[in-house]
């Protein structure tokens, strides 16, 4: 069995510097839902067999992108574990940070 592992391609989003704790959760279901860059150059892929994809449209679309519409299956269980916050603090705080 061979697996072949991608990342998506960049994706069009940019967080701000500073956030509060809110802004930051919305911000990272923001980049969930964003579009990826599609005017770069990417490397052509030829799979032979199945190919999987997370639930996350950035994952849909760099497939779209590099595999030349080839068939692929949607899995949650591939998506990348969420980001969020992690403490509700009463002042914002550098995005590097959170």
């Amino acid at each position: 069995m061979e697996i072949t592992l991608i990342r998506h391609a960049k994706v069009n989003y940019k967080y701000k510097t500073i956030m509060w704790w809110h802004e930051f959760d919305q911000a990272c279901s923001d980049y969930d839902s964003s579009a990826i860059f599609q005017d770069r150059g990417h490397a052509r892929f030829d799979l032979q067999g199945k190919l999987f994809v997370s639930g996350l449209s950035r994952t849909h679309d760099t497939a779209d992108l590099i595999m030349d519409g080839a068939a692929f299956e949607a899995n949650p269980i591939l998506n990348e574990v969420p980001m969020a916050a992690f403490a509700k603090v009463p002042f914002p705080v550098p995005t590097l940070i959170w």
